[in-house]
C-alpha cells in the first residue's frame, strides 16, 4: 500500500499543473524581490530610501543638493531687497514730498494741518499738563529708541569691526557718514540736511515756547534712521559665523524683530513729539519718510560694498 501510494506514475496533466505552478511562484518570488529593493538597502531597519540615495551621490561623485531655504531665511532675504532697492528711496522721496506739499504749498488743500494737525494739537493743549509735556513726552519718550540704538550702534560697530575687519570699519563708516550728514542726532542743532530743509520750508511749531522751524522732525529722522541702520546694516553681519554658517538664535531674533522694532520706534518718537506739543503729526510723519530713505541709501552702499569684497 505504501509503495503503491508515493510511486504511482504521474499523468501529462499533472506534470503540466505542477510546472505552471512553480513558475507562478517564481514570478511572484521576482517581483516581491523588485519592489522591495529600492527599500532595502541593509538588514538594519534605520536604512532608508534617503540614505540609498546619498549613498549613491557620494559614489558618483557628485555635489550634494544645497540645503532648502527656510521660511526664516527666506524673509530675511525679502526684507533686506526691499531695503536696498532704489524704488524704495523713491517711495519714500515721494511720500516726503507729499506731506510738503499738503503742509506748505498755498495751492494744496492742506489735508493734513486741518483734519489731523490743528485736532491733535488742541487735544494736547487742553488735556496734557505741562511737566508731562515737557519730561515726559518731549524728553524720555522722544530720546528712547534714539539712546538706545546708539547704544546698539556702539555694540554692533565694534562687533563688527572685531569680526570682519577692514570691511566692519568701512560699513561702521558709511553708517557715520550718512548719521553726520542727514540721519543722525545732534546736540542742540539738527544734521545738515534736516537743517536745510526746516530753514527752507520755515513752519513754525505748535508750542509758543520753541522758537526754532519744526518741518520735517529731527527727531523721528534720527529714530527711524539710528534703529533702521542698526538693524538692517549693522546687525546682520554678525549672524554669519566665521564659517559661512549662520548664528541661528541671533538670525531669529534680527529677522522677526527688525521690522515690528523698527515701527514702534518710529511711532514712540513721532509720539513723543507730538503729546510734547513739540512738533505737528505732519511734520513726523515728514521725518519717518526721510529717515527711511536715508536707510536705504545707507544699505544699498553697504551692499555694494559687500559685493565689491567678494568679487
Amino acid at each position: 500500500m505504501r509503495s503503491c501510494a508515493w510511486s504511482a506514475p504521474l499523468s501529462s496533466k499533472h506534470t503540466g499543473c505542477l510546472r505552471v505552478q512553480t513558475l507562478v511562484s517564481l514570478g511572484a518570488t521576482r517581483r516581491l524581490l523588485h519592489k522591495r529593493q529600492p527599500f532595502s538597502c541593509s538588514p538594519f531597519p534605520s536604512c532608508s530610501a534617503g540614505q540609498s540615495n546619498s549613498t549613491s551621490t557620494k559614489s558618483s561623485g557628485s555635489a550634494p543638493l544645497p540645503a532648502p531655504v527656510t521660511n526664516l531665511e527666506a524673509d530675511s532675504v525679502t526684507m533686506t531687497a526691499l531695503v536696498s532697492r532704489p524704488g524704495f528711496v523713491l517711495a519714500a522721496a515721494v511720500g516726503f514730498s507729499v506731506i510738503a506739499f499738503d503742509v506748505s504749498n498755498p495751492a494744496s488743500l492742506h489735508f493734513l494741518p486741518h483734519n489731523i494737525d490743528q485736532p491733535v494739537h488742541a487735544w494736547v493743549k487742553a488735556n496734557l499738563p505741562t511737566p508731562v509735556k515737557n519730561l515726559v513726552a518731549e524728553k524720555l519718550v522722544s530720546d528712547l529708541f534714539i539712546t538706545g540704538g546708539i547704544a546698539g550702534w556702539v555694540f554692533a560697530g565694534a562687533a563688527g569691526i572685531s569680526k570682519s575687519g577692514w570691511n566692519g570699519v568701512k560699513r561702521l563708516a558709511i553708517a557715520l557718514l550718512l548719521y553726520v550728514f542727514g540721519g543722525g542726532s545732534i546736540q542742540h542743532g539738527d544734521p545738515f540736511v534736516v537743517n536745510q530743509l526746516k530753514t527752507h520750508f520755515q513752519r513754525l511749531r505748535p508750542s509758543d515756547i520753541l522758537n526754532s522751524y519744526s518741518f520735517p522732525s529731527g527727531h523721528t529722522t534720527a529714530a527711524v534712521f539710528i534703529m533702521g541702520t542698526l538693524l538692517c546694516v549693522l546687525l546682520p553681519p554678525l549672524t554669519i559665523n566665521n564659517d559661512s554658517t549662520r548664528n541661528s538664535r541671533l538670525q531669529t531674533v534680527v529677522t522677526s524683530a527688525a521690522l515690528p522694532l523698527w515701527v514702534v520706534a518710529a511711532v514712540t518718537t513721532a509720539t513723543g513729539r507730538v503729546l510734547g506739543d513739540a512738533h505737528w503729526v505732519s511734520d513726523t510723519m515728514a521725518g519717518a519718510c526721510l529717515g527711511a530713505g536715508l536707510v536705504s541709501i545707507t544699505t544699498i552702499l553697504c551692499s555694494k560694498l559687500a559685493a565689491d569684497v567678494k568679487q
